[in-house]
């Protein structure tokens, strides 16, 4: 068996995935594949899933679609192990990245030698000021020749 843990964002879809064996055991009164919204973790409904789930118009009785909200949940717990937001400690690519971070006085011993390794600076202040400034400055640039660039269309981020 797999031990998976999540961080803050994967938490939910992790225990949505938990609790889906109980959801696709569940023996319903409604129509096949309908089920009772109180089985489900709504949270994780997200985007085109909903109405897929949820129904267009919504299901009589706040019914959801049990193969809908498989697929989606699916979907999603395999979207937050590739980002590393749900894991599995025992495995080597699919780990928790921060639990080899060094903390206290093991990440204080070496942090000299790996600040010099990568070439920054004990007090990242100025360097994230000289950043914070390219970006704007590029924010700006792109900006000023928005009002000329035919190409560029007003849309929705994805």
């Amino acid at each position: 068996m797999i031990c998976f843990g999540a961080n803050a964002e994967g938490a939910p879809v992790l225990a949505a995935m938990r609790q889906l064996p109980e959801v696709l055991a569940h023996r319903s009164r409604l129509p096949a594949p309908l089920i009772p919204a109180r089985l489900i973790e709504a949270a994780v409904v997200n985007g085109p899933w909903k109405g897929l789930v949820f129904g267009q118009p919504v299901h009589e009785d706040g019914a959801v679609n049990r193969h809908a909200y498989t697929f989606c949940l699916l979907e999603q717990f395999h979207r937050h192990l590739k980002r590393r937001e749900i894991y599995a400690d025992a495995s080597t690519k699919w780990r928790n990245p921060q639990a080899r971070l060094l903390e206290g006085q093991a990440w204080e011993a070496v942090r000299p030698d790996v600040l010099t390794a990568l070439g920054l600076p004990e007090n990242p202040d100025a360097l994230l000021a000289d950043h914070t400034r390219a970006l704007d400055a590029a924010y700006q640039d792109v900006g000023s020749r928005l009002d000329t660039n035919t190409e560029v269309r007003p849309g929705r981020s994805t």
